[in-house]
């Protein structure tokens, strides 16, 4: 299916800029305590933030605490999905699990499945994450699995991630990653959006793929938006 998209310019380049996004993006984990940002600075956001604020914050977040919003779920969570995970890049992780869907750094579509301690707090569940500064935000593949594989994913902006990842709708490009145990959401969106002006009219999801021990098939994703703006987060 891509073999005769890769033989047009406009693919060429798109390959050339996902090959360098990822490069950007996977140069190591950041240490706990570190920004999670490769040059000090979180992308922009679209949040309604104003313009002073060059943090990538929802405005109304202190830099890091975490606000979750959402249908509260349990306390423990599937090893066999992905989960995000949160920690502080300075001092305490302040978490509240009862922010304002306005106010909040991870808006969640349906339930909100959470386990937290003093230094960090993981989440599992689809929705929205404002990338907020003072906190390392990080999409860790599921810890029980059989195999895993990561694929680097462009496609139409707006598209529905889940038909996509269903084979209902079809992708502009797809890269095979191998694995990939942690991806810092910062540094993955600062790399993307590096490369808007190649990315007209297209997002960037990286997916995670894995197998659990009953053999079933689990996909999560990250869904970047060159331009900026909340990160969207399907956990499966």
């Amino acid at each position: 299916m891509m073999s005769h998209t890769m033989t047009n310019p406009t693919c060429t380049a798109l390959r050339s800029a996902f090959v360098a996004a990822l490069v950007l993006a996977l140069v190591g984990a950041p240490a706990h305590g570190q920004d999670g940002d490769d040059d000090g600075v979180l992308p922009k956001q679209d949040n309604g933030a104003s313009s002073g604020d060059t943090g990538g914050s929802s405005g109304s977040t202190a830099p890091g605490a975490l606000g979750l919003s959402g249908t509260l779920g349990g306390e423990l969570l599937d090893p066999a999905q992905a989960r995000l995970v949160f920690t502080a890049a300075a001092g305490p992780l302040l978490v509240d699990t009862e922010a304002a869907p306005e106010a909040a750094t991870f808006l969640a579509s349906g339930q909100l499945d959470f386990a937290i301690d003093d230094s960090t707090a993981e989440v599992q569940g689809d929705g929205q994450l404002v990338l907020q500064a003072g906190l390392v935000q990080q999409l860790v593949a599921a810890p029980d699995s059989l195999a895993r594989m990561a694929l680097i994913v462009a496609h139409e902006a707006g598209a529905d991630v889940a038909a996509l990842l269903s084979g209902a709708q079809a992708p502009s490009l797809v890269l095979a990653l191998g694995d990939l145990p942690v991806l810092d959401l910062a540094k993955a969106q600062a790399a993307v959006s590096r490369h808007e002006a190649q990315l007209p009219g297209l997002a960037v999801s990286v997916v995670l793929l894995s197998v659990d021990a009953s053999g079933q098939l689990h996909a999560s994703a990250a869904t970047l938006d060159p331009a900026g703006g909340p990160v969207g987060i399907l956990i499966d």
